[in-house]
């Protein structure tokens, strides 16, 4: 179905009599109120045959169809052959594709009886070859919808946002596959069928040559467009799933002129491409009208240049050619499948030498009023105009069929000069579905001119791929205010371009948190406002008032803080590079130390950290909410009564001030890393002038001293073997507080526009944020006490008692302005360090039932139930809380930076993190790669035991309590010693098997981690998203096969 404007030419002759005249033949009824709509239809399709009609006829030259029947000579065997390339595939089956035994519903109510008692040639190829068919997969009403809301099963989801159309006809087919729950399926597409649900869904889709696949045992929409063809997540796997199902079966005619099964080429082979400029001598046309019709949407256009512009710069020659024809394409297709759609429906198979399916055709030998009634708008369309057709313009079908060998004479012309032709697959992205009671009109105009570029190429016969090449934010429908993408599509012609796609854009459409080439935004200003953002947050500025209240003096403080951010800066420095060189993010940069599956686990004990940290820092919100709140309510929010008890841990105020911040918070979790960067440096910059605003005042308060430091009694004058172990735990505790930072460091990196931009900014970030603000609460909390007459070691604390002591509008609007910076700081240091983090983690265990959204909420609401006053309700256990995870995160930053810089020099292979073959070399053992276990294990268990040793001295040694306070570096560096040893001993496969595996430092990072022969189809990834929930069949106990 395409419909091209809603436009009607004046003059037009249609009228509702018309379409009663139509219903009547038909021997159907419409509902007085779609009369109208109807006829409007109707009128389009008048005017779009008038103007087919006035064209020039053309007749091709004697030489090009010498045997006057426009078909290719053919080679036929009986015998397949079974080389079981398909084996532990699993597939489905785009429900007119006839499987022996299970109904066959042609996405209608009406035809559920009708079960099919052969296979289609398909079917039995997909067996024959080892595949596993695990059922059928929704199609459009009798497939006759480019969108995904006309199946009498009920709508489709689109994978990625529920909602939302996932393409048609092939709908079930395109979400399956998205959704990993089928390695492949076969599609039909009459129109685009196999490519519109590919776009939608973010998939790769082939419309193969006419004639490629037999049609026998298919359902057939209009028989000189039908193609059955292979959607897969990769190019690679079309590739095996088409070498598969290929070549004349010695019954569909229109399969006559392919080859034999046993001569299909081997499609999947690869091309060896130099090094340097691999397309060169490789010239590439964008078929300018593709660009313009009326329909389009100037983002998929920009789109598209992004994606097509790699090729330029792998050497290939890129220039625009002009195919007049191309934009009156979809027209002639309407001509061809309107009316022998609409005869094929009416009449029966006629003009056909294949196998009959007489069952199916014996339902359309006569439409029913009942039946009538449950089809969809589009496809009573079809018989309307096409019946119209046939009385108004009888020569159409003749006109169209002449001038589709113009069409397919004018690409094979372009094709003379270049070697590929390229459009986008669809002008837009998938529309939101149409109302359950949306009119007939309302309906058709969800798919307004969506066929424009893929239509024409049925008609030509030509094979056609669809590639996903990136993702745009919908401009209408429910995932508007939440910013939702949806992928957006290449068509490539013919289809061998595919094996030499640059990789980058179909990477990231695979990467839930990436999507075009302009995500590499930040600076070095982004950078150093990220850490400063980190670090001037209320743990850090604890921190330092905690090291002084257990005894050590200021000037310990920031020894401390410059030996652990030194420490820090190298480390943030060796986790960063890997990202920033091939665009990988935690959830995947660990898969090549884990394993594929392995993985898992470390992403899992990330996840839970930073929601423990997401706890805390929400709990600091909500202390310092209290404070805000106090500053503009006065004491009423500051007497709230107490209904809970001691054993609590919390006041009744200060849980609801917990649950007032958790709830500002969530809406900070919906923006996306590209946007947070602005949200690091207001932050970093509000947040600096505001706690040096409380350290001015503190020190004014205090005639103008900030004091000796020295506001403890506790270990005043700690000297010597006293002063040791004390710093260690001081150093270990700054390093403690930016661990989640560190291991979340190729979430950041990956954004970065240089490897500069990422490195020096963040050390200098690190080392000049960690001293000033440790110096910060040191000397605000000094000074403070020679005005309070106590010293506070947390913030809150301290703002509280500056209220106690100066209740004037001058201080409650300082400590207005003070806490808000405050709170800034937790809400932005939440989403950069912990929910986002959580989201990737999550999504990347379940990504087919999460998104980083929903992983974000499920953060949220964990928060509260992991009572966070509790874990922080003094000094020692707040520095105990800092140490005690690090344990647990070290060691597997310790396994990555060996992993990189040692084992791998560099060297990442990244199509294979996306796969579980056993060439990959992070397959390991069954996905796992056991020296990292074992070494993360080590590091664990090394320091672990001094957790209780910390919150209780008597239970454990004194060297094990010693041992603790080491934690961060004794965790590292056994977790890093035993992974290297393990690798010396047990070496690891740094490159797929077979590939050249002595490699020079970051020699793959040249190309992104790619061979230079390779393209997008080395990539396996499942798409974001969630099941879409249809009903289907289940055939029991389907053993045999005809």
């Amino acid at each position: 179905m395409s419909v091209f404007s809603l436009e009607v030419a004046r003059g037009n002759p249609v009228t509702t009599h018309t379409v009663e005249n139509l219903c009547a033949k038909l021997g159907v009824s419409i509902e007085e109120q779609e009369k109208e709509d109807y006829r409007r239809l109707l009128a389009i399709f008048h005017d779009a045959s008038a103007q087919l009609m006035a064209m020039d006829d053309y007749v091709p030259p004697v030489d090009e169809n010498s045997h006057g029947a426009w078909a290719w000579k053919c080679s036929i065997v009986d015998k397949h052959d079974n080389n079981g390339r398909l084996k532990g595939k699993t597939f489905a089956l785009k429900d007119n594709v006839a499987v022996k035994g299970v109904p066959m519903l042609l996405g209608t109510n009406f035809i559920k009886d009708y079960v099919p008692d052969c296979d289609a040639t398909v079917t039995t190829r997909i067996l024959e070859a080892g595949g596993h068919i695990l059922g059928k997969a929704v199609c459009e009403n009798m497939c006759h919808s480019a969108t995904s809301h006309s199946s009498g099963t009920g709508i489709v989801e689109n994978p990625i946002a529920k909602g939302y159309s996932s393409g048609g006809s092939s709908s079930g087919s395109g979400v399956l596959v998205a959704l990993g729950e089928v390695d492949g399926a076969i599609g039909a597409d009459q129109g685009g069928s196999i490519r519109v649900p590919a776009a939608n869904c973010g998939i790769v889709g082939l419309k193969p040559t006419f004639g490629l696949i037999p049609y026998t045992g298919s359902g057939s929409n209009e028989p000189t467009n039908d193609h059955l063809g292979p959607m897969t997540r990769t190019v690679l796997e079309n590739a095996l799933l088409l070498e598969a199902i290929a070549g004349n079966d010695n019954v569909d005619d229109r399969s006559f002129s392919a080859p034999s099964p046993s001569e299909v080429p081997v499609y999947s082979s690869i091309e060896e491409l130099p090094l340097e400029k691999p397309l060169a001598g490789k010239k590439i046309g964008v078929i300018t009208e593709s660009l313009t019709t009326p329909a389009t949407d100037p983002r998929v256009v920009k789109t598209f240049n992004k994606a097509i512009r790699q090729f330029s710069e792998l050497g290939a020659t890129v220039e625009q050619v002009s195919v007049p024809i191309h934009a009156k394409g979809a027209a002639i297709w309407t001509g061809i499948s309107k009316v022998g759609g609409a005869l094929a429906k009416t009449s029966g198979s006629f003009g056909r030498r294949g196998h009959q399916m007489l069952g199916l055709n014996a339902l359309f030998s006569g439409m029913k009023q009942k039946n009538w009634d449950e089809a969809y708008a589009s496809t009573k369309n079809i018989y309307l105009n096409g019946l119209y057709a046939v009385e108004n313009f009888p020569l159409l079908l003749s006109k169209a069929t002449n001038l589709s060998r113009q069409l397919r004479d004018a690409y094979d012309a372009a094709l003379g000069t270049y070697d590929v032709l390229l459009t986008p697959t669809l002008p837009y992205v998938a529309t939101s579905h149409a109302a359950p009671d949306a009119t007939p009109l309302e309906q058709i105009a969800k798919q307004i001119g969506l066929t424009s570029n893929t239509a024409p190429f049925n008609q030509s016969g030509h094979p056609v791929i669809a590639l996903p090449i990136g993702m745009l934010e919908v401009l209408e429908g429910p995932g508007v205010a939440d910013g939702v993408k949806l992928p957006v599509s290449m068509q490539c012609k013919p289809p061998v371009l595919a094996s030499m796609v640059s990789p980058r854009s179909f990477k990231k459409s695979l990467q839930t948190s990436s999507d075009d080439g302009e995500d590499r935004r930040w600076e070095w200003q982004h950078y150093f406002a990220y850490y400063l953002t980190m670090t001037f947050s209320p743990s850090s500025y604890n921190l330092g008032a905690s090291l002084v209240s257990i005894g050590l003096l200021w000037w310990h403080g920031m020894i401390a803080a410059v030996i652990g951010s030194g420490i820090l800066t190298v480390l943030v420095v060796l986790n960063s590079r890997g990202a920033i060189k091939y665009f990988i993010g935690f959830p995947v940069y660990v898969r090549t130390a884990a394993g594929v599956r392995g993985a898992s686990l470390y992403i899992l004990v990330r996840a839970v950290v930073a929601i423990i940290y997401f706890a805390t820092q929400t709990y600091y919100g909500g202390r310092i909410t209290s404070v805000f709140m106090r500053g503009i309510f006065g004491n009423g929010y500051n007497n709230i009564p107490n209904n809970l008890p001691a054993s609590a841990g919390i006041t009744s105020r200060d849980l609801l001030s917990f649950f007032l911040f958790w709830m500002v918070q969530m809406p900070i979790m919906f923006i996306h890393p590209k946007v947070l960067r602005h949200l690091f440096v207001i932050k970093a910059v509000y947040t600096t002038i505001a706690l040096f605003g409380v350290l001015g005042w503190a020190i004014n308060a205090n005639g103008g001293k900030i004091g000796d430091f020295s506001y403890t009694t506790k270990q005043a004058r700690l000297s010597g073997s006293d002063l040791i172990w004390p710093m260690i735990q001081a150093i270990n505790s700054v390093m403690g507080a930016l661990a989640p930072v560190l291991i979340n460091q190729p979430d950041i990196a990956r954004y970065g526009k240089s490897y500069n931009d990422v490195t020096w900014s963040q050390g200098i970030g690190i080392l000049i944020s960690k001293v000033l603000v440790m110096f910060l609460g040191t000397a605000t909390t000094a000074a403070a006490t020679g005005v309070l007459g106590k010293s506070y070691w947390n913030v809150w604390d301290l703002y509280d008692a500056i209220l106690d002591e100066y209740w004037t509008p001058g201080a409650r609007a300082g400590m207005v302005f003070a806490s808000l910076g405050m709170m800034l700081a937790v809400l932005i240091t939440n989403a950069g360090s912990n929910s986002l983090p959580v989201g990737a983690d999550l999504t990347g265990i379940f990504p087919r039932w999460l998104t980083i959204v929903r992983g974000q909420v499920i953060c949220a609401v964990l928060a509260p139930l992991l009572v966070p006053w509790k874990i922080i309700a003094s000094a020692t256990s707040f520095l105990t809380f800092l140490g005690s995870y690090t344990v647990f995160l070290m060691p597997i930053c310790a396994c990555m930076i060996v992993d990189y810089w040692v084992v791998r020099k560099g060297n990442f292979h990244v199509p294979s993190l996306y796969v579980a073959t056993p060439e990959s070399p992070y397959t390991y053992y069954k996905g796992w790669n056991l020296r990292m276990l074992a070494a993360w294990t080590a590091g664990v268990t090394f320091t672990v035991h001094g957790v209780a040793g910390s919150l209780n001295p008597d239970s454990v040694a004194t060297a094990s309590k010693n041992m603790y306070k080491l934690g961060f570096l004794l965790s590292l560096c056994m977790g890093g010693l035993v992974y290297y040893v393990l690798n010396l001993i047990w070496p690891a496969q740094i490159l797929p098997k077979g590939a050249e595996q002595s490699l020079l430092f970051e020699q793959m990072a040249a190309n992104e981690g790619f061979f230079d022969h390779e393209g997008v189809w080395t990539i396996t990834g499942v798409l974001e998203g969630e099941d879409v929930g249809t009903e289907h069949y289940v055939a029991e106990g389907k053993e045999d096969k005809v």
